[in-house]
C-alpha cells in the first residue's frame, strides 16, 4: 500500500522519482452484476525536479 511519506516511481518513467504528498480517493460510477465498485485512489506526488502532478495509483510503484 501507497501512503502519506512514501518514495515513489513511474512504471513508465523509472528514472522520474519523487515523494507522495496526499491521497484523494475518487467515487467509481460503474455498476456490476453484483453491485458498484469500490472507490479508488489518485496519489499526489511532488517530484525530485520540483514539479507535483496527480497519478492513478496503479500507475506508481513504491521505492524501498
Amino acid at each position: 500500500m501507497i501512503k502519506i511519506g512514501n518514495r515513489v516511481s513511474l512504471f513508465n518513467n523509472m528514472g522520474k522519482e519523487g515523494l507522495v504528498v496526499d491521497l484523494k480517493s475518487i467515487r467509481i460510477t460503474e455498476y456490476f452484476t453484483g453491485g458498484s465498485g469500490t472507490n479508488s485512489w489518485r496519489i499526489v506526488v511532488q517530484w525530485d525536479d520540483g514539479s507535483k502532478s496527480v497519478e492513478k495509483i496503479s500507475d506508481v510503484m513504491r521505492i524501498d
